[in-house]
């Protein structure tokens, strides 16, 4: 290649870069994609720790009414999804995750992720029964629910992190409810952190209902 030819070929290179807004490497990145979720996961672990990690057992299970949960339901709440999950997660990071036919094919996958995502939103005022699958226990919750969650928010963190360079977007995922539901990994990873944020809300309004035990 001669001199014009360089020459030429490193302006139409610099004009490019400068038409897409930088570098070829200027695109998010999934770390950049994935770290607010996981910021967001560790913050409410610790934010839990320091409002309910000394909170005692008659604390913890004391319930403004016999329809709402206590602060212990919450948690064990957030814990049994929480767990629904990792396994499904620790198959992407192994690599040996296979999706099934309706998960590969299904047309809903991106509307179903948007749909539950606005179900467990902070924001949304709208009231959601929880499946089954995830229900809290009706018997007493011991004080080491506070701090099981936080270590199952720790390892949810670090597999979430192990998956940047797997296309999450791209993986379709039942939802632990149902086989028919299906979403993306990513929209997995996002309704978990609204879902924790959405229930710490919850267990700090129980606090602040008059009644509840000092």
């Amino acid at each position: 290649m001669d001199f014009c030819s360089r020459h030429c070929l490193a302006q139409s290179i610099g004009a490019w870069r400068r038409r897409s807004g930088g570098s070829a490497m200027s695109a998010p990145t999934e770390t950049a994609r994935l770290a607010p979720l996981i910021r967001d996961m560790k913050t409410v672990a610790d934010e839990a720790q320091a409002a309910f990690g000394q909170l005692t057992v008659s604390q913890l299970n004391w319930k403004p009414d016999a329809e709402r949960w206590s602060i212990g339901q919450v948690f064990e709440h957030l814990l049994k999804t929480d767990l629904q999950y990792i396994p499904i997660i620790e198959q992407v990071v192994r690599g040996d995750y296979r999706p099934n036919l309706w998960q590969r094919f299904s047309p809903l996958s991106r509307l179903w992720g948007g749909l539950v995502l606005r179900a467990v939103a902070p924001e949304s005022q709208k009231k959601v029964k929880a499946p089954q699958v995830f229900q809290p226990s009706a018997s007493s919750v011991d004080r080491e629910v506070i701090n099981r969650f936080a270590a199952v928010q720790s390892r949810l963190s670090e597999l979430i992190a192990k998956t940047e360079n797997r296309s999450p977007e791209s993986i379709i995922i039942a939802s632990p409810v149902s086989p028919v539901v299906t979403y993306s990994l990513l929209d997995a990873y996002k309704i978990l952190a609204a879902h924790g944020r959405r229930h710490f809300a919850q267990a700090e309004r129980v606090t602040q209902t008059p009644g509840f035990p000092r």
